[in-house]
């Protein structure tokens, strides 16, 4: 069993993030190990992906991004649509969503305003086919830099996988 606890931890001065996703200028200053190292699909300045490793736990992470043309009106709608994207159909059949909500990003991470994700779209999900819950994950929509990101986690309920993702939100931050 995994204990996880949330801390305001202050980002030491000339520390490295352990990734950057450098079109979007997002330092993230924690990913759990099982997820590392992160595989790289095409990065370029208008779209690109990055995903979690294959782990024991059954956690599928993922990181989306696409350039924004114009600015976002309805990100709740966005991160419904755009999560119906990146599931699985056979998933997508079983999921039930909640309501999108707000969150605020880089809540952990002791650092200036300028630097912080701001206000998150959120959505959470479960699996649940005709046998009983599967799983259950989280996504977050980002909209800075000119650029809409989403981030998704899922996972066998018993793991918790929404935790892990609090977790890389609450540390993740802008590029200085």
């Amino acid at each position: 069993m995994v204990i996880l606890t949330a801390a305001l931890v202050m980002l030491p001065a000339g520390a490295a993030p352990a990734y950057t996703l450098e079109p979007v200028e997002i330092d993230f200053y924690y990913l759990p190990e099982f997820l590392t190292p992160l595989n790289q699909g095409i990065l370029t300045d208008v779209t690109g992906a990055i995903a979690g490793q294959a782990n024991s736990y059954g956690i599928t992470f993922g990181c989306y991004y696409w350039s924004m043309e114009t600015p976002i009106t309805e990100k709740n709608l966005w991160i419904e649509e755009q999560l119906s994207s990146v599931i699985p159909p056979d998933l997508m059949s079983t999921m039930i969503t909640g309501e999108a909500t707000w969150a605020e990003g880089s809540i952990s991470a002791d650092i200036p305003s300028s630097r912080s994700l701001g206000l998150m779209s959120e959505i959470s999900f479960t699996f649940s086919p005709q046998n009983g819950v599967l799983g259950r994950g989280r996504a977050y929509g980002v909209f800075r830099n000119d650029y809409a990101v989403l981030l998704v986690i899922y996972g066998p309920s018993e793991v918790n996988p929404q935790r892990y993702l609090e977790q890389i939100v609450g540390m993740a931050v802008l590029s200085e």
